[in-house]
């Protein structure tokens, strides 16, 4: 969520990029803005952000519990250059109770992005893979011929 000033200019972040916005509602008397977010080790809470003062407060915990009692896979983004020169983006999921040489088998996820890639979000299914004891590999920036 950005600010931009009517006159123009460049858009101000207000919302962090390490999150993202998948639901909010504006309250236009208060000058604040309830936020729900999706991140990577959270599948969503709501926030308030104060527009005045550009302030953000958590005001809920919903799955607190549920996060202590688990494990929880972050993405680390990666890249590499192709054979065809393109770029290639993606994330890298670690298995539950990664061990650094040890072996682990890998799904790797193709779907036809960069227009459907996943983001910094909770991923259900890319996380019970994970607990399965498997590692993931979701590169986005894969562009398929034209048939």
């Amino acid at each position: 969520m950005f600010k931009v000033a009517s006159s123009g200019g460049t858009p101000i972040p207000l919302t962090p990029e390490d999150k993202v916005v998948f639901g909010y509602s504006f309250h236009l008397e208060s000058d604040r803005v309830a936020i729900v977010y999706n991140e990577p080790a959270n599948m969503g809470d709501l926030y308030g952000l104060n527009l005045t003062s550009e302030t953000e407060e958590r005001l809920t915990a919903v799955n607190k519990d549920w996060y202590e009692e688990v494990e929880v896979s972050l993405p680390e983004q990666y890249s590499f250059v192709a054979d065809n020169g393109v770029t290639v983006e993606g994330w890298l999921l670690k298995p539950s109770g990664f061990q650094e040489r040890r072996k682990y088998p890998m799904v790797l996820q193709i779907h036809g992005g960069p227009h459907v890639a996943y983001g910094l979000t909770f991923n259900h299914e890319m996380q019970v893979l994970c607990g399965m004891g498997k590692a993931l590999k979701d590169p986005f920036e894969l562009r398929r011929p034209s048939v």
